[in-house]
């Protein structure tokens, strides 16, 4: 009976220590600690009075959307942010926009164009920008087309996070050609600690963006310390865990959104060669943001730790500097410069 026993425990404590190793190989381990990076006031609120929720970049200007002003869209010059070039008003009948946001598509150097997707009003916009001449261009949305935020589009799909609580899944492929929804990729990591159904959207929300020439779909989850690295397809290649212990919400929280909980990958966006994530760590909306660079394949490249906290950030087109948008403590929004060093100051 000892025997019985001792063997026992013996097979029990090796499929422990197997589920244990089989947890952790799932995932490349990232613990490399935090090298500062200063960044520079590009643009103040005392200047503008706005309070901004998303940016991108054109080749000679840069774009915000704003909360709370009669401005919903604002185009102002990259050297001199300043200088307003043309605004979008809240109300204009029936090009009226709600709440846009705009696609993190990496498109390569030379950009004069840029969408955006407003959900509220179903439609998604196109602007140029070329030798001083904006242009505005829209089309309805399908009715069909899911309730999509984190747009990015490519030649032949358009890849985003589907909002409405009933549709499962990490992120959504739809078929431009036909006009039809190709895939919803499955939930992962596969997370079983009782969890509500109804929570698991939050559970497992993450931000994308998409590099059609490297085919990559990169997607960061922000509440879990985690980032994964899917073919266009949406087949998984490699996932990144921050620190050496997977870190997730409790399931006792009485609310599906866990606003108590700890937030990590708050945004994401790329240049041609590199994915940057926006990263907190902490419960604490006022913690300085780290920012955390890989190249498309999913290798780590650099991890730094800014002396602001951010929550929304983008490349420019030629992947040396990043914006990011800063909420100061009068309540609005600073936009923020970060140049980043470039590849050869990389080890």
């Amino acid at each position: 009976m000892c025997n019985y026993e001792n063997n026992l425990y013996f097979f029990l404590l090796i499929g422990v220590i197997s589920c244990s190793d089989l947890q952790r190989n799932k995932f490349d381990i990232i613990t490399q600690q935090a090298k500062c990076l200063r960044s520079e006031m590009y643009l103040s609120d005392e200047k503008t009075l706005n309070v901004y929720y998303d940016l991108a970049v054109l080749d000679t200007c840069i774009m915000f959307t704003d909360y709370f002003s009669d401005s919903l869209l604002q185009v102002r010059s990259i050297t001199d942010p300043s200088y307003c070039i043309r605004v979008l008003y809240k109300g204009n009948g029936p090009d009226e926009f709600v709440s846009p946001y705009f696609d993190k598509s990496i498109f390569g150097q030379e950009k004069k164009e840029q969408s955006f997707i407003d959900v509220n009003s179903r439609k998604i916009a196109k602007i140029k920008f070329n030798r001083g001449l904006l242009s505005v261009k829209e089309e309805n949305i399908m009715p069909e087309f899911p309730l999509c935020s984190s747009l990015n589009k490519t030649n032949k799909c358009i890849y985003g996070i589907d909002v409405e609580l009933d549709n499962k899944g990490m992120f959504f492929i739809w078929d431009n050609t036909n006009n039809c929804l190709l895939k919803r990729v499955d939930y992962f990591p596969e997370i079983r600690d009782g969890h509500k159904e109804s929570s698991l959207p939050f559970l497992y929300l993450c931000d994308i963006c998409v590099n059609e020439k490297e085919r990559t779909v990169a997607t960061a989850m922000l509440n879990m310390n985690l980032i994964h690295f899917y073919d266009l397809e949406g087949n998984l290649r490699k996932t990144c865990m921050i620190g050496d212990k997977l870190l997730y919400p409790d399931s006792d929280s009485k609310y599906l959104d866990f606003p108590d909980a700890d937030k990590f990958f708050v945004h994401l966006c790329g240049s041609d060669e590199y994915v940057f994530g926006l990263y907190n760590g902490t419960n604490k909306k006022n913690a300085a943001s780290d920012i955390f660079i890989f190249d498309w394949s999913g290798e780590f490249v650099e991890r730094y730790k800014l002396d602001r906290p951010l929550h929304r950030i983008v490349a420019d087109n030629s992947g040396k500097y990043l914006f990011g948008i800063s909420e100061n403590a009068e309540g609005g929004t600073d936009i923020l410069k970060i140049s980043i060093p470039l590849k050869a100051d990389y080890p």
